[in-house]
């Protein structure tokens, strides 16, 4: 594996050495797999982590005496009673993330089935890129935006056409990638960057995601982009 994926992640690189591996990224297919891998496995060794520990307070919980001055009955119906809130949090925000991501799934569905035709010539490498994803050839877009960002780096437009099309065949991990070199772009007036990334997560839904969906959604409402009315939706919902 490329050692460079991991001090990237750990933000080790420099600004330069960033960017050119940035754009590495963009231009070979296989560097976005060993990424996708990389972040996998990063992902359930987290789980492993929250396991291993879990088992270590079980351990400590059931090792732990009673005090003998305590009505052990007590003790038991206190426990019951953790125990089943424990479980009504649980699933309420289960049952809550889960219809959340139907909702952005949809979203993605009605929203972004297809993208608006760019004015300028016809075989311009974005315009074919936005042809083949309209046409549901979401490879061949990706294809076609990826030689577009080679004369025009991180163009916003190549960068979204390659997030959604990388959205729609679930491979979330680039769609995140994409995304985010568009929220980098802080030039942009309108940067619907942090929103995509939101989507994504949203749709994504697992370990964390929610709760870096929700943070990202926040930002898109306090900074005033577009997609800030859905933002306010999703937000009231997951509360």
């Amino acid at each position: 594996m490329d050692e460079r994926i991991e001090e990237y992640f750990d933000h080790k690189l420099d600004e330069q050495k960033k960017r050119s591996f940035e754009n590495e990224i963009t231009a070979s297919p296989e560097l976005r797999d060993e990424i996708a891998f990389y972040l996998q496995v990063k992902t359930a060794a987290r789980q492993d982590d929250r396991e291993t520990e879990l088992l270590r307070k079980h351990q400590l919980w059931t090792t732990l005496e009673s005090p003998v001055n305590k009505n052990p009955w007590l003790i038991r119906i206190g426990v019951a009673a953790v125990l089943l809130l424990a479980a009504c949090l649980f699933l309420f925000r289960n049952v809550t993330q889960t219809n959340l991501q139907q909702e952005a799934i949809s979203y993605v569905e009605q929203s972004y089935s297809s993208m608006p035709v760019l004015m300028g010539p016809s075989k311009n490498q974005l315009q074919m890129a936005i042809n083949f994803y309209n046409k549901r050839d979401y490879y061949s877009s990706i294809h076609s935006a990826e030689s577009y960002l080679k004369s025009h780096p991180l163009n916003p437009e190549a960068l979204k056409v390659i997030g959604f099309a990388d959205l729609q065949l679930k491979k979330y991990d680039l769609a995140l990638i994409a995304f985010h070199k568009i929220t980098l772009q802080e030039s942009l007036y309108q940067n619907q960057g942090k929103f995509y990334e939101g989507i994504v997560y949203l749709c994504r839904n697992a370990g964390n995601d929610g709760v870096r969906a929700k943070k990202l959604l926040q930002d898109v409402i306090d900074s005033n982009q577009e997609g800030k009315i859905e933002a306010l939706k999703w937000l009231r919902k997951s509360r």
